[in-house]
């Protein structure tokens, strides 16, 4: 529905732009602005419509909407927050729900819970039933959202926290897909398939959109000691929760310490600077 609100208001805005003095414009963005919960914003919208047309019946029944949706929101805010329940927590993370989204089949789960669950195959978490969503179509429920977050701001902000320890490494530090030896400047594709690597590349498109990648050791079976930086310059979400990347080298760099996350390998690293060859012979041997 944010989506939808989103679209509504730039249309709205184009016809504005175009029509400064139609009345139907005004309308449309008004109630583009009250689907997104931006009531005084939408006030002032109607309130302008009417020094166009005082008269307009449609202005003045959607200003009439609008004061009893804020009468209705005050007079809940002056009864204090809601009761917390397991009513707001995840079914999945058994937490309160962070970003909630919505399935098909009436169910809702933290947007990340829900395909975390769905990199093991395309089902509701809770009723097993078959569902094609992806992180692009996923909208988050703009309404319980902002019901979870003034009602408990503080339970809130620790979510909030948690997820952003896990999206935001720092300069130092990345996840690691682990395949084959990579030299910077180097482009290719790659198919993601496994559950562990699906969550990598969510996180990671929520994050900076980097990741290094190590070759292993054939000799101890582990990763070697340096990798090379990557950036995904294209992501491609397949509606059975694979992707389909296109990725781009940058720097190398040596793995100080590393350690599994969910799965996959997070590695801190130091920067390795490359200097360019300075003799002939250098460069012919490079």
């Amino acid at each position: 529905m944010s989506m939808l609100g989103e679209l509504a208001l730039k249309d709205a805005d184009k016809v504005m732009n175009i029509k400064s003095t139609s009345v139907k414009s005004y309308i449309t963005k008004a109630c583009a602005l009250m689907l997104l919960e931006r009531y005084e914003a939408a006030r002032d919208t109607i309130l302008s419509g009417l020094q166009i047309d005082p008269f307009s019946d449609h202005l003045r029944s959607n200003l009439q909407e609008l004061d009893k949706v804020v009468m209705h929101t005050s007079t809940r805010k002056t009864h204090g927050n809601a009761e917390r329940s397991d009513d707001f927590d995840c079914t999945v993370c058994l937490k309160l729900l962070y970003e909630p989204a919505t399935t098909p089949c009436g169910h809702t789960f933290c947007r990340s819970c829900l395909f975390q669950s769905m990199d093991r195959g395309n089902k509701c978490p809770l009723c097993r039933t078959v569902i094609f969503m992806t992180p692009r179509t996923c909208a988050v429920s703009v309404t319980l959202n902002n019901i979870i977050q003034k009602n408990f701001p503080e339970e809130y902000a620790e979510r909030k926290s948690e997820q952003d320890t896990l999206v935001h490494l720092g300069n130092e530090s990345m996840p690691l897909f682990v395949m084959d030896v990579i030299v910077p400047c180097q482009k290719l594709s790659l198919h993601i398939f496994e559950p562990r690597y699906r969550l990598m590349v969510r996180r990671i498109m929520e994050g900076n959109h980097r990741m290094g990648m190590v070759a292993l050791d054939s000799a101890t079976g582990s990763p070697v000691d340096v990798a090379c930086e990557v950036e995904i310059t294209e992501c491609d979400p397949l509606p059975d929760g694979r992707f389909v990347l296109e990725l781009e080298s940058h720097r190398r760099c040596r793995i100080v310490k590393a350690w599994d996350q969910d799965g996959y390998r997070v590695a801190e690293v130091e920067w390795v600077t490359d200097l360019p060859p300075q003799s002939d012979q250098e460069k012919a041997d490079v």
